[in-house]
């Protein structure tokens, strides 16, 4: 549309400019100088193409940008789309922590990365909460998936941003505690414990939930996940059996009680 509106602009300046000339021409009816006959009509002219020029230059310049923000606009908004479809396939759909396949591909790269590092530990950790089919069973899911979510926010806001926190299924999660020294882990776990005990109540019935843990460290314990899972497994089971809401790190004589 501009660009029609300035070929007519350009157009009616030009034929204006030929019928001055025509009716001078007319007027005079004789051979005189160029500069008599035009006057100021051919400056005026010159300053109409002018502008004309600037004014498509302008345009051609306005819309190439424009076309250029809105291919940006269309690469971000299709960056952020896949972001988002990434991290939903990441992530776990109750808790919004890192589902199983996503914390044990983070777990098996740290770990890989790691291989050479024997002087710093890490804690691999499997909680299992207690009482949850109980909770479930007197209060109903919705109160289940409360408490899921609930646990999920008080791991995500006590371990620090480096650790890899995911969710196993149903009632059990994992976490791999990065750089932790081993006299540290313990008091870190047990003040974990007393964040998850929570007591559910409504009317005159009452579950308390709790959590059991067991712990496996690398590289003392293992260097790969699959091996450091069985062992902190061992710990958990250890502990179930011993009356829940407590936590072990993973000996060797654990495995012969099983």
């Amino acid at each position: 549309i501009f660009l029609i509106c300035i070929l007519v602009f350009v157009g009616g300046a030009l034929f204006d400019f030929y019928s001055r000339i025509q009716q001078r021409i007319l007027e005079l009816q004789l051979d005189v100088d160029a500069e008599i006959l035009l006057g100021n009509d051919i400056y005026m002219l010159i300053w109409k193409i002018i502008i004309a020029v600037i004014l498509l230059c302008g345009i051609i310049v306005y819309y190439t940008n424009k076309e250029k923000k809105q291919y940006m606009h269309e690469i971000d908004e299709k960056k952020k789309s896949e972001k988002e479809l990434k991290e939903k396939a990441d992530r776990d759909y109750l808790t919004g922590l890192f589902n199983r396949r996503s914390g044990e591909e983070q777990v098996e790269r740290f770990l890989e990365k790691e291989a050479e590092n024997s002087e710093v530990c890490h804690a691999f950790i499997i909680m299992d909460l207690d009482n949850f089919k109980l909770l479930n069973d007197t209060f109903g899911h919705q109160i289940g998936d409360l408490a899921l979510k609930e646990v999920a926010d008080v791991l995500y806001r006590h371990f620090h941003a480096e650790d890899i926190i995911y969710r196993l299924g149903g009632d059990e999660f994992a976490v791999l505690m990065k750089n932790i020294p081993i006299h540290i882990i313990s008091k870190n776990v047990q003040v974990l414990l007393g964040k998850i005990l929570k007591i559910y109540e409504q009317k005159d019935k009452a579950v308390t939930l709790s959590a059991s843990i067991g712990i496996a460290l690398w590289p003392a314990h293992g260097e790969e996940l699959k091996e450091l899972y069985k062992k902190a497994d061992y710990a958990l089971y250890h502990v179930k059996k011993k009356g829940k809401a407590s936590f072990e790190i993973y000996k060797e004589h654990q495995e012969g009680d099983i």
